[in-house]
């Protein structure tokens, strides 16, 4: 029997019907046109709805939350088709208002792109496998038009059933599907189904998909794609190339929705985090955790699957936090690690400890402090120190391997010596158990062995050795988000073969006066905007200023809220009889100014040239 391996038909085994058609299979010979490797034909719903619409001039006749004549209306006419000696392109209008496009190759038989976009400008990739059945519509709208272009047997049989469809689809989307007598209708669904699927992605059309299920990326300028009116063959015009075209505006996720919103696992929700009431959820976490869930959810293969990001931005531009909430918004417990220029293997890796057992305290703990620095040193030399054995290549876990097995002999002969364990990092914890595992300002990290360690875990072979000799595997639901503020004094740069692990690499910039005044009013539940205005035009000056002049400081967020808080104390205590500016002034010392910076010099160079050029 014909078994067909394209990832066009990855989704066969989910749900396959049209509204109100429950008969998704049938052993009636008449509605097979060959036994197929399933025994009996099957209707497939991209399919099969990429053809009713293409038939019915590219109305949406078959969503059930309309009424017969709304059906029909131009305002509910969702697709369009352009047919052109070199190329067919499709366009397909989601219920939110996304644009899904795609375009396939005549001569190379090949798809060229396909994306969505919410403002025809910005796409994302086009996935012809997740297991939504309108994403892969629009790449099947164009090989429905490009199957009736060769003639296809099957296509063109159903499009002479075309007049009849609108009436009765009309009647399946009214939920009366049991009301249909034209069987006959039915039937040509079915041997289209069978007919395309004998057909795409064989030696007939041999359509190339790739291994990830996504398209090409649509090429930022589309204006050579941009058909002639003769040229559309479904539909009225292409919105993506309207200047009228009214973009999706994305529903704002408050804190409290955003708990689980894209789940991912299934973790206990004790351990998942949950952000505060006040938190106002910024767009590139919800749009970071909807890209994360799209994928999990898909049939991609488990390496393929996106699991490390970067988010870079200034200090106190909400970093952090946003890693905090995308663990939120996917349902997985939080780890955090953060780095110092001390920082090294053991604080990923954790470490093995010596502990005094409660007999004798007189063990000799500087006997492990100098195998360390040995085994650092040279693991070769350490290691037949420890074993007496000579060996040319040596890892460091196999040298503290050999020094427990060594100290737990030792420790059977004589009970007082010293005991030791292996302290775990939350960093393996992370690891081993699945989560968002956030590694804070890892650019300060003067040690290279650290970066090379941790591409074990960032790329295909996911694994970890541990200092026991253990070796640990990522688990599938772990993400690793580096939190870093790449624009820092003294810090480094990322690696090219890091940097090329990551499979996003946001910027989040420091927000604007308004949704800077929004955030912290939320946080502090202060709400004088004449005096939050004042605040944020400080706030942003001498953000601007500590970067001209390259000091080491911050100014963002967390330093604004803290001003607040201390008006807020001091307004408590002096009332309306305080001059507003002279409280500002203030209580602006003890926090955005020293914020900045601790020494005296910069301090009063900040206070001249922005707090008494602002404030008075």
């Amino acid at each position: 029997m014909f078994q067909n391996d394209n990832l066009l038909f990855k989704k066969e085994n989910s749900e396959n019907y049209i509204n109100g058609i429950s008969a998704t299979t049938s052993s009636n010979k008449a509605y097979m046109s060959i036994d197929n490797d399933r025994g009996y034909s099957r209707i497939y719903e991209p399919v099969a709805t990429a053809a009713i619409m293409s038939a019915v001039n590219g109305y949406d006749i078959l969503n059930t939350s309309l009424s017969a004549s709304e059906l029909t209306a131009e305002e509910n006419r969702r697709v369009t088709v352009a047919s052109t000696e070199e190329y067919i392109l499709a366009e397909y209008i989601d219920i939110k208002q996304q644009i899904h496009l795609c375009c396939f190759s005549i001569s190379q038989q090949k798809f060229l792109f396909g994306g969505i976009s919410s403002d025809g400008k910005n796409w994302k990739k086009y996935s012809v496998i997740k297991k939504d059945t309108k994403f892969g519509l629009a790449a099947w709208l164009c090989l429905i038009e490009y199957l009736f272009y060769k003639g296809e047997k099957g296509v063109t049989q159903f499009w002479k059933r075309k007049s009849a469809l609108i009436n009765e689809y009309c009647e399946i989307a009214a939920g009366r599907a049991n009301q249909i007598n034209d069987t006959s209708l039915i039937a040509s669904l079915f041997i289209l189904c069978d007919s395309v699927y004998h057909t795409v992605g064989t030696a007939k059309v041999p359509v190339y998909i790739a291994s990830t299920g996504y398209l090409p990326d649509v090429p930022q300028d589309l204006s050579a794609y941009t058909p002639e009116a003769s040229q559309i063959v479904v539909g009225n015009e292409f919105k993506v190339f309207s200047n009228d075209f009214i973009p999706f505006v994305q529903e704002e996720i408050t804190a409290k929705n955003l708990f689980c919103k894209f789940k991912i696992a299934d973790y206990d929700s004790a351990l998942i985090p949950k952000m505060p009431d006040t938190y106002k959820v910024p767009n590139w976490v919800s749009n970071l955790a909807e890209y994360t869930e799209f994928y999990y959810s898909s049939d991609l293969s488990p390496e393929l699957k996106p699991k490390n990001y970067l988010i870079f931005g200034g200090a106190g531009s909400g970093k952090t936090q946003g890693a905090m909430a995308l663990a939120s918004a996917l349902g997985l417990p939080f780890y955090y690690i953060n780095c110092s220029s001390n920082t090294d293997e053991a604080a990923f890796k954790g470490e093995i400890m010596p502990k005094l057992d409660n007999v004798n305290k007189t063990g000799r703990i500087e006997d492990f402090t100098s195998f360390k620095e040995e085994v650092e040193m040279s693991p070769e030399f350490a290691y037949k120190a420890i074993t007496g054995i000579e060996r040319s290549e040596v890892s460091e876990e196999e040298c503290y391997a050999a020094y427990i097995n060594l100290k737990a002999a030792e420790q059977a002969k004589n009970s007082n010596g010293i005991s030791y364990y292996f302290q775990e990092s939350p960093f393996i914890k992370g690891v081993r158990d699945g989560g968002v595992v956030v590694v804070e300002e890892f650019t300060n990290v003067r040690d290279s062995g650290v970066g090379i360690a941790l591409n074990e875990l960032m790329d295909g072979h996911m694994s970890f050795s541990l200092p026991t000799g253990e070796v640990i595997k990522r688990n599938e639901n772990t993400i690793i988000v580096f939190c870093a503020n790449v624009e820092e004094a003294n810090c480094n740069e990322f690696e090219a073969s890091m940097k090329s692990r990551f499979h996003q690499r946001i910027k989040v910039e420091t927000p604007a006066k308004e949704e800077l005044i929004e955030r912290v009013s939320a946080m502090t539940m202060f709400n004088d905007n004449v005096v939050l205005e004042k605040m944020a035009t400080v706030v942003l000056a001498l953000a601007q200023a500590i970067v001209s002049k390259g000091i080491n400081g911050t100014c963002g967020v967390r330093e604004f809220a803290n001003w607040v808080l201390a008006y807020s104390f001091e307004l408590r205590l002096y009332g309306s009889k305080y001059d507003i500016n002279k409280l500002l002034k203030r209580t602006a010392e003890s926090t955005v100014l020293t914020g900045c910076s601790l020494h005296n010099e910069e301090i009063e160079e900040l206070r001249n040239e922005v707090i008494l050029n602002l404030l008075g």
